[in-house]
């Protein structure tokens, strides 16, 4: 990841963006991120009329060579979506892996799942809680204001929640990690041709 966006604003695929790149402390935040932030926001919204985007911070116990943990627990996730929701077909999401004064990583998510599914987030966040422990973790931090909903015909709520989002995009945190992990990722939902 190389381009570091300094300014308030990204214009993605002809869109004008708010992002939190903290200009006062001049830290920006990295297009990359943004951008494969925005494409899997305009993925699930190909399929969906509108979508819920999820918050959560995980924690880990000790430090890791690599994203191993954040793999399997998204693979669960996906699992468990399916049964409880067997109308759940996609779950779209980023994370990043960011690493500051402390000694082991911790990841920032954001999960988008189908609102005519799950219309509230409460029980999707204690299935990832049980998940996440499940795998020896400690339980996930959920922020204030945790979800938004986003609909395919109102671009201001994309752009309340990408602004919300563009957090995991910052700079500070990222790097320290071995050549076996990445620092973010995505899912790979491709948009529905129309």
């Amino acid at each position: 990841m190389k381009h570091v966006v300094m300014a308030s604003h990204i214009e993605i695929e002809g869109m004008d963006f708010p992002i939190n790149a903290n200009r006062k402390k001049r830290q920006g935040c990295y297009r990359e991120i943004l951008e494969r932030t925005q494409d899997q926001f305009s993925a699930c919204l190909s399929y969906h009329n509108s979508v819920i985007v999820v918050r959560l911070d995980f924690h880990l116990r000790t430090y890791t060579d690599d994203n191993r943990v954040m793999s399997q627990f998204l693979h669960k996730l996906k699992k468990q979506l399916l049964r409880e929701y067997s109308n759940c077909k996609r779950l779209g999401y980023v994370w990043v892996r960011e690493m500051e004064n402390v000694d082991q990583q911790h990841y920032h998510t954001a999960l988008l799942v189908d609102r005519h599914v799950i219309q509230h987030p409460g029980r999707l966040i204690r299935i990832c809680e049980e998940l996440w422990q499940s795998l020896g973790q400690p339980k996930p931090y959920t922020p204030k204001n945790c979800f938004y909903t986003v609909r395919r015909d109102d671009p201001e709520s994309f752009r309340a929640a990408f602004y919300r989002v563009s957090y995991l995009a910052k700079v500070r945190g990222k790097g320290c990690k071995a050549s076996t992990a990445n620092d973010f990722s995505s899912s790979r939902l491709k948009r529905k041709l129309i």
